[in-house]
């Protein structure tokens, strides 16, 4: 979800019209109060934050470190080029041009942030397949015999597995089978 949070109600349609135009596939939505941020951000998981100084300056402490943020700001400074871009700062007197840059860029960015993380956390199919025979109770050698692979891949899916979800004990990967109903209760183990 790609959320703004401005007080200018022209600044937050102009963005959202932007947005949606460049941006279709994803939810876009508009906040005007530090307050509503705050509920946003503890019910909704945001990828892409664009914000006023004054409203980041309140929820500082609740900011999720994964989140891309673009900070509104009133105008640029006399003594920074024109030139000069930052993916994090957007102008109010900037050109279209430079917004344009600016918000490509970033959706870029929170694209690619997404999909290392998507990519980092989920397990393939096979890993699947091998998290649900452990949670049956099999050994490495039974897992291996019934995918039709060798023991060192069963291994290795293993590893992978650790690292992705961070549990290291079989009960743990029977609980966390259990509540991704990759197993039912009274599956035979």
């Amino acid at each position: 979800m790609i959320a703004i949070a401005t007080a200018s109600f022209v600044v937050g349609k102009g963005l959202m019209h932007i947005l949606k135009e460049l941006y279709s596939g994803r939810r876009i939505v508009l906040v005007s109060s530090e307050m509503e941020l705050k509920a946003l951000l503890e019910q909704n998981k945001i990828s892409l934050l664009i914000a006023s100084i004054a409203i980041l300056n309140e929820i500082k402490p609740l900011a999720p470190k994964n989140i891309q943020i673009v900070k509104l700001m009133d105008s640029r400074p006399n003594y920074l080029q024109l030139d000069y871009n930052n993916s994090e700062l957007l102008y109010s007197d900037d050109d279209e041009s430079q917004v344009l840059h600016t918000l490509k860029r970033n959706l870029a960015l929170m694209d690619k942030t997404n999909t290392a993380n998507k990519s980092e956390s989920e397990l393939s199919d096979r890993e699947l397949d091998i998290v649900r025979e452990v949670a049956l109770g099999k050994t490495n050698k039974e897992i291996a015999d019934k995918l039709y692979i060798s023991t060192h891949t069963v291994i290795t899916h293993r590893k992978n597995i650790t690292r992705k979800l961070g549990i290291k004990t079989v009960s743990g990967l029977t609980v966390y089978a259990l509540l991704n109903k990759l197993i039912k209760m009274g599956d035979s183990f």
